[in-house]
């Protein structure tokens, strides 16, 4: 793909232009998939399923995996012209709040009427009225886009019934660690290198664009909403595609390509043509209406002061099953899988603890990572914080970890708790600092355990810390060791 774009947002006319006549591209859009939504619905009512793929991001919901599972399924309809493949959210529709920064993506794509009832054009999990492990049943398969495991959530039981469905995965695009699980999906693209799942998914539909053809407003490919809403998610999860950060290549590509067929441009009067750049981010920078973009989300994201604690661990989580190792089990102990949950809040623990409304007070905080590790039994709890310094280097990112151990019996919890304490020291990827900024606001774990830290490396996001807590319960000794690198 050529890389040649014009940061200019304006200029002459051309022949082989994008055109759009307004309200039209929206209506198709959303009408699209509207309509995806209300058949595949129809038909699980009435005990069908075969044929459908439901496509889906991870279940933290975040930005990325919403954009690149609404683009896969628009995309695979409209632009391959492949039949029931719908969309899926992992978040209760009642928990959407929770990421104002989704639901201002969201707008900008004309996606927000009716966000929080069932007339929305999207699914969430929720608005399922089977169970999800009767999807399966029913012969529906699956599409993962940005994770690449398919969640316990979907799998059914162990059965001795000789006519369940197998569990089919057809298509996989991620950036995240390869698990190297389902080696026959078609698309199989996992690569580390991109900072944003839609960047993946974007540069792979992008192959299938007609090249260079003379398009009207009703028949681009790509309408300008989902356009906006694929560049929302690369420029918030490159921090607007910032020098030295998380942006490789192929997110600058993907920019280049979506940003002239994006609402932030006039098609009026930036002649654009498929499978062509007119935007070079290289030569000519960033233009100014991806910065007020990356800037609105950033901003509209870290606005979650207000929202009590269980809302903050609930809205951007991850949950793991872990088969822990022998060598950190007790002798004669029977074979035990941890359930670990990894937490991403995007404010400071100081702030978070000192913050006059809701008021959080540590015996409060601590009720509440009891409260959510009950709910969701998990044996270890990861919180961690990504936020700008409140004090010194103003505006400077910083990042925490907190591990707790909620009370509770298990074999081996002693040595566990040991092992992931030392583990996570050792580790030269995340650079580990005492906590200094909490002197005096914490009060003990009652009969809990914890530990908070700073991280030495504000870079190292969930993406390093799962794996490394991974390798640390799962791995044997050598392992741990390697982990800790």
């Amino acid at each position: 793909m050529s890389t040649a774009i014009s940061a200019q947002e304006g200029g002459g006319g051309g022949k082989d232009t994008i055109g759009e006549v307004e309200g039209a591209g929206a209506s198709l859009f959303s009408d699209t998939l509207l309509s995806l939504k209300e058949t595949f619905l129809k038909d699980l009512e009435d005990g069908k399923g075969q044929g459908w793929t439901v496509v889906m991001g991870n279940e933290a919901g975040d930005l990325d995996s919403l954009a690149s599972a609404i683009a896969f399924s628009y995309l695979s309809t409209t632009l391959l012209a492949t039949p029931k493949i719908i969309s899926l959210l992992q978040t209760p529709r009642s928990s959407l709040p929770l990421r104002p920064e989704n639901t201002l993506a969201l707008s900008l794509a004309s996606l927000t009427s009716s966000l929080s009832s069932s007339a929305s054009p999207f699914l969430c999990i929720d608005d399922l009225p089977i169970q999800p492990t009767e999807l399966v049943k029913r012969g529906v398969s699956f599409a993962l886009v940005d994770h690449n495991r398919l969640l316990p959530t979907f799998i059914p039981p162990p059965s001795s019934d000789l006519d369940l469905e197998p569990v089919v995965v057809k298509a996989v695009i991620d950036h995240h660690q390869d698990e190297d699980l389902y080696p026959e999906a078609n698309p199989r693209i996992v690569s580390t290198g991109a900072g944003s799942c839609a960047s993946l998914v974007t540069l792979y539909f992008q192959t299938h664009f007609p090249t260079n053809a003379s398009t009207s407003s009703l028949h681009v490919p790509l309408p300008k909403e989902l356009a906006t809403l694929l560049l929302s998610a690369i420029m918030i999860d490159t921090g607007g595609l910032k020098a030295g950060g998380k942006a490789t290549e192929k997110d600058i590509a993907a920019v280049e390509f979506l940003y002239p067929l994006s609402s932030l441009v006039d098609p009026t009067t930036t002649p654009v043509q498929l499978n062509s750049s007119s935007v070079s981010i290289e030569s000519s920078g960033i233009p100014s209406s991806l910065t007020t973009l990356t800037t609105d989300l950033l901003s509209t994201k870290r606005n979650v002061s207000h929202l009590s604690s269980l809302d903050l661990l609930s809205r951007d989580y991850k949950q793991y099953l872990h088969p822990l190792s022998a060598h950190l089990l007790p002798s004669e102990s029977q074979p035990i899988t941890l359930r670990v949950g990894l937490a991403t809040v995007p404010i400071g623990l100081v702030e978070w603890l000192t913050r006059p409304s809701p008021s959080t007070p540590w015996p409060s905080f601590l009720a509440s990572l009891d409260e959510f590790t009950a709910q969701h039994d998990l044996q270890i709890l990861g919180v961690l914080t990504s936020f700008k310094s409140l004090t010194g280097k103003t505006g400077k990112h910083k990042r925490e970890i907190l591990i707790y151990f909620p009370s509770g019996t298990w074999p081996g919890r002693e040595t566990v708790w040991e092992e992931v304490v030392q583990g996570l020291e050792r580790s030269e990827s995340l650079n580990l600092k005492k906590w200094k900024d909490g002197e005096g606001l914490e009060e003990g774990w009652g009969g809990g355990w914890g530990r908070v830290w700073r991280q030495g490396n504000a870079e190292a996001t969930r993406k390093v810390t799962a794996p490394i807590m991974k390798e640390l319960l799962e791995g044997g000794e050598e392992a741990v060791g390697e982990a800790a690198q």
